[in-house]
């Protein structure tokens, strides 16, 4: 099952459990990037990564309540593999404040999973003109949130006589 787009075609590739949804944003997607292709997998692990090609490929990842590293992991491979390639993440359900290690990661968008198609638009916009996306209201609540406490081990200088 081989995905080869050529220089014009986009590809987008839609990895969520939840078959309305994706046929929602599939439908949203055909209006802001008419012709684009799709691949639909229900979860990360059901993708075949080394037969996607194509220049241009966006991966739409909802990543629900999947654990942190699970979440990071799917990240390293999809950059592993498809370096050029745009990763908008959608659907956390934990701490807000750990979105930001996965822009540390190189994601190129976030969008909460009630997200409209005006933000989708905003979204696949920004991120197709090089440029990250966090949904407002997101970028609020990260402005405004007292940052967790991260234990750090203090450093012991030690002296040389």
């Amino acid at each position: 099952m081989t995905h080869n787009c050529t220089k014009e075609e986009i590809l987008i590739v839609i990895v969520d459990n939840r078959t309305m949804y994706r046929t929602g944003i599939k439908s949203n997607m055909q209006s802001i990037l008419p012709g684009c292709i799709f691949v639909e997998r229900d979860s990360f692990n059901e993708l075949p990564l080394d037969s996607i090609e194509g220049n241009s490929v966006y991966f739409m990842i909802r990543i629900g309540n999947a654990s942190d590293q699970a979440i990071l992991s799917s990240i390293n491979k999809v950059r592993g593999s498809k370096k050029s390639c745009k990763i908008i993440l959608y659907g956390y359900q934990k701490s807000i404040h750990n979105i930001i290690d996965f822009f540390r990661k190189k994601i190129n968008g976030y969008l909460p999973d009630d997200f409209i198609e005006s933000e989708l638009r905003e979204c696949i916009t920004s991120v197709a003109a090089n440029r990250i996306h966090v949904n407002m209201q997101i970028a609020v609540e990260l402005m405004i949130a007292r940052p967790e406490h991260v234990r750090r081990k203090p450093h012991l200088l030690h002296r040389q006589s």
